[in-house]
């Protein structure tokens, strides 16, 4: 054997002793990988990956992922037992535990394209795997497995959340941010966003108003670029679909949000700038005209006409924007970086609205 292989072979050796459960079952792996059997190596040491998310899931909670399968793709067979996760397809299954905050949109996308691999194995077809996709479906499988082993579901203690509920002290929060590791943070996010998202009249909301001041201080206060665009879209795609009903705490902090590059660069490359014009224009309040006046200036040399179009006539209809503090003057600078983008008639007609 040769030494990549025997390297390649050590991989899967390292995932046994983590569960006897799968000892045997990886003992035909090898046997698999020993005969050069190729595509059954890929499906067995798939399916062992899976038993380690089966273990994850029954470690979070049967009741509560099975709520959540509910919530997220309908789904509505009973999971009494570990092994009822079957019956979940894997895509799925990936997408659930990205949910949860198992891990992030980009482990998904990597863990869908072994899977994808995975599936050409499992059919008839002309497909020749290399040895180089061979050794790297394993090697990532592997890392991926000893990864999800790692996640301690039972040190995030139910108490934080609880306690965290009524803190409304931000030096409080902060404190706690920046005493969490980060992968543990992202899990606990994912904790709270699918607290917040069952809340849905005030008392409630001041009930837990401790979760959505950590959700709101967690953006501005990591270090990383890219974690913040993590919180971020963790919180505003549940805003932009309206999942979030009191998202104000959110929408107040929007604008400094946007003014660090890495998220407004991330906003204008997910086309999130029409969901921020959908809320300015269906603003139901002053004050929330106001605070999206402001989120809409970071965008006025980027914006479309299509786009000044909309914000334009919804000035003209919606009777919040008009009065609110600032809007009149944040359209006055849009419009100033677009005269040609506009017709003429829009422009009386904005004339004999006041602005």
């Amino acid at each position: 054997m040769n030494e990549d292989k025997q390297k390649i072979r050590e991989k899967i050796v390292n995932l046994s002793g983590k569960d006897s459960n799968v000892d045997n079952y990886l003992n035909e792996v090898l046997c698999c990988f020993d005969n050069n059997c190729q595509k059954s190596t890929v499906i067995l040491l798939w399916a062992v990956f899976l038993y380690f998310v089966y273990k994850k899931i029954n470690e979070f909670g049967l009741k509560e992922f099975a709520k959540f399968c509910e919530d997220k793709i309908k789904f509505k067979e009973r999971l009494n037992q570990l092994y009822d996760l079957n019956k979940i397809k894997d895509k799925d299954l990936l997408f659930l535990c990205r949910e949860l905050g198992f891990y992030d949109v980009n482990i998904e996308s990597q863990l869908c394209n072994l899977l994808g691999l995975r599936n050409n194995c499992a059919h008839v077809s002309q497909i020749i795997l290399t040895e180089y996709q061979l050794y790297s479906f394993i090697e990532q499988v592997s890392n991926y497995t000893s990864f999800l082993d790692k996640l301690d579901f039972k040190k995030m203690p139910k108490e934080f959340l609880d306690n965290l509920r009524s803190v409304e002290d931000k030096q409080k929060v902060l404190d706690l941010i920046k005493s969490i590791e980060n992968e543990k943070l992202k899990n606990y996010a994912e904790q709270c966003m699918n607290e917040i998202i069952y809340i849905n009249n005030y008392n409630e909301y001041q009930k837990n108003k401790g979760l959505f001041i950590f959700l709101s201080l967690l953006i501005e206060n990591v270090e990383k670029n890219e974690d913040k665009v993590i919180y971020f879209d963790l919180i505003f795609s549940r805003i932009f679909d309206k999942s979030i009903l009191y998202d104000d705490i959110f929408i107040e902090k929007l604008s400094e949000y946007l003014s660090f590059s890495a998220i407004k660069k991330h906003v204008l490359d997910k086309n999130y700038a029409d969901n921020i014009i959908q809320l300015f224009i269906n603003s139901g309040s002053y004050n929330r005209a106001t605070l999206l006046s402001k989120c809409l200036l970071h965008f006025k040399k980027e914006l479309l006409p299509n786009q000044i179009k909309i914000i334009c006539e919804a000035y003209l209809t919606n009777n919040q924007l008009a009065p609110a503090f600032g809007v009149n003057t944040a359209l006055k600078i849009i419009l100033g970086e677009h005269k040609n983008k506009i017709s003429e008639e829009l422009i009386n007609e904005l004339k004999k609205g006041g602005l």
